[in-house]
């Protein structure tokens, strides 16, 4: 029976260290769960509170955007007021010019008509013959100045057709002294 109570006691042995490890491993089933659930919870907490921080960033850059804005809205009715108040002067200085042309032409409100000619040696007479006097001389250097550019514009054109001809003949293959005999050829033919 000794070997049966030998038999007997190492398979309790073996019982009871299979008992205690099932039991580690059932503590330590446990206590993991426990740390699962803390770790979810903490994961939640930290994710409850980034979500938190971001919608309080997010609310910070819109009131900043929302305050840009409204100043980028007062500066551009500030700018809207000085150019309608720039256009009201521009037209009231054009007013005023229109007027004094007028007068200066003789035909303002104030001024005489044409029939009725101001006295000769008058301050009048003399602004008029001031103003033809400079409106003539406008004219002859407006004159001046156009058959300049007349013969500026004639004298280069001549040089791109004489350019033209030349590398014209060049292309065909004839020479450029060959070209006087042959322009004197065709203005003699037409």
């Amino acid at each position: 029976m000794t070997s049966a109570t030998g038999g007997d006691a190492s398979v309790r042995e073996e019982l009871e260290v299979e008992l205690r490890l099932r039991g580690k491993i059932y503590r330590a089933e446990k206590e993991l769960d426990a740390k699962k659930e803390e770790i979810r919870e903490l994961g939640d907490a930290s994710k409850t509170n980034i979500d938190a921080e971001a919608g309080v960033a997010k609310d910070r850059n819109s009131l900043e955007l929302g305050m840009i804005a409204g100043e980028l809205d007062a500066e551009l009715a500030a700018l809207a007021d000085e150019a309608q108040a720039a256009r009201e002067r521009n037209a009231r200085v054009k007013r005023e010019i229109e007027d004094l042309a007028e007068e200066l032409l003789g035909r303002g409100r104030g001024t005489r008509r044409r029939e009725d000619a101001p006295a000769p040696g008058s301050l009048a007479d003399m602004k008029a013959r001031a103003a033809e006097a400079e409106a003539e001389a406008v004219d002859k250097r407006m004159q001046a100045t156009l058959e300049e550019t007349q013969r500026a514009t004639t004298y280069t054109m001549v040089l791109l057709l004489l350019s033209f001809l030349g590398f014209t003949l060049l292309a065909e293959g004839r020479t450029i002294s060959s070209a006087p005999a042959e322009l004197q050829a065709k203005s003699k033919g037409k």
